[in-house]
């Protein structure tokens, strides 16, 4: 009986050892994952914090790379805009080199002309020099013919006299045949009368001139009035511009320094040179500009005052002057 209470006690107190570890462990093992869960919960809360960071800068990023992008296509703009700045130059300096070359052939022919003239001067000033000897010449002359000018005005003078009384047979003889000037045989002029001038119309009259008729075609007189009434009808605005007022360009470059513009419209949208455009910005009239230079699609254009170069900028309108 004492041998097996004492069994039983044994295994009861090695059953409670047993279930006191246990229960140690059990508690050791719930405490490691309370601190487990802990440290997995900050952990956590940190990844999540980790992670709004990431996302924030992720949108930056995103932001930054649409950025990039924008200032990607300006530069490939700008790039583009430089490549037809620079063809248009090099057009431009080809045409500024013939002009040149025509510039120094008319200037040559302006050289050989103005030796030609040089000649032809000498030429006339030695034929001035036999003029004046002439003229000394005909000056004696001159002086002769009014001393016998004098003295035909002091024959007339005498004959005055009679003319006067011839006066009145003259007017008489006139009255006559401006009876027959009306049935259509003898013109007479109606200044023709009392005064210096008789004598020259009786000489006339002696002379029995006779006039055709003048006619008139009255339907080419309609003719004539109907054109220049037609002609005069025209609107002079209305031959300034023949291009579309509706061609719309804009300001490729300002060229400060020689103050002119290069445009993008040209000979394919139907300019010519001394087109004038005039120049917009935000639907605000800034001026007008002249086309100077012409490229299939560009040209080049100087400003007509008042505008001036300070007040055009680069993308600035231009549309067909009214």
């Amino acid at each position: 009986m004492n041998s097996s209470g004492k069994v039983l006690v044994i295994f009861l107190v090695i059953t409670a050892i047993l279930l006191i570890s246990l229960t140690a462990i059990s508690l050791f093992f719930f405490q490691k994952e309370t601190e487990r869960r802990k440290l997995a919960e900050t952990t956590l809360e940190e990844f999540q914090g980790d992670k709004a960071v990431l996302e924030k800068e992720f949108e930056e990023l995103k932001k930054q790379n649409f950025l990039m992008e924008e200032k990607k296509k300006e530069a490939d703009d700008r790039l583009n805009d430089l490549s037809d700045e620079l063809e248009l130059e090099k057009g431009l300096r080809e045409e500024i080199k013939l002009e040149a070359a025509s510039l120094q052939e008319k200037l040559n022919e302006a050289q050989k002309s103005k030796e030609e003239l040089s000649q032809s001067f000498k030429e006339k000033e030695k034929a001035a020099v036999d003029l004046k000897s002439e003229l000394a010449k005909y000056g004696k002359e001159i002086k002769e013919l009014k001393f016998q000018l004098n003295t035909e005005m002091e024959r007339n003078k005498k004959f005055s006299e009679a003319h006067e009384q011839t006066t009145k047979e003259q007017q008489e003889e006139i009255s006559r045949l401006k009876n027959l000037q009306t049935k259509g045989s003898v013109y007479v002029p109606e200044h023709i009368g009392a005064g210096p001038g008789e004598e020259e119309a009786s000489q006339v009259v002696s002379l029995g001139v006779e006039l055709d008729e003048i006619v008139v075609n009255p339907h080419a007189v309609g003719a004539e009035e109907d054109t220049l009434h037609s002609t005069a009808s025209v609107p002079l605005d209305m031959t300034v511009n023949t291009l579309d007022s509706f061609v719309e360009g804009r300001i490729l470059s300002v060229d400060v320094e020689t103050e002119f513009v290069i445009v993008s419209l040209g000979e394919n949208d139907g300019l010519s040179v001394g087109n004038v455009l005039s120049v917009y910005r935000n639907n605000d009239y800034l001026g007008d500009i002249k086309v100077t230079r012409l490229q299939p699609k560009m040209s080049a254009a100087d400003l007509i005052t008042p505008l001036s170069i300070r007040n055009v900028q680069k993308n600035d309108q231009v549309k067909v002057k009214q």
